[in-house]
């Protein structure tokens, strides 16, 4: 996750390599409310339902983030790590 944060500013021929040795490619990014954790859910399975052609629909199941920062900082590291 950390990679993929520091691909989304890099540019140039850094960002070509880095687009190259991770297989990631340049998306949008949209600022998520947190505060709003149901909103937030909603945007990302939306999202996550387009880029997959809605093979997933559900990715973030309901009540899974909070608005606490911290407890969905946790939940971001897991899922990288598992």
């Amino acid at each position: 996750m950390a990679l993929a944060m520091t691909y989304a500013g890099a540019a140039g021929r850094t960002a070509s390599e880095m687009a190259e040795v991770l297989h990631l490619d340049r998306a949008d990014l949209q600022p998520l409310n947190f505060g709003q954790p149901e909103q937030a859910r909603r945007t990302i399975n939306e999202w996550v339902a387009q880029q997959t052609r809605k093979k997933i629909l559900d990715l973030v199941p309901s009540g899974l983030l909070s608005p606490d920062p911290r407890h969905n900082a946790h939940l971001a590291m897991c899922a990288v790590s598992s």
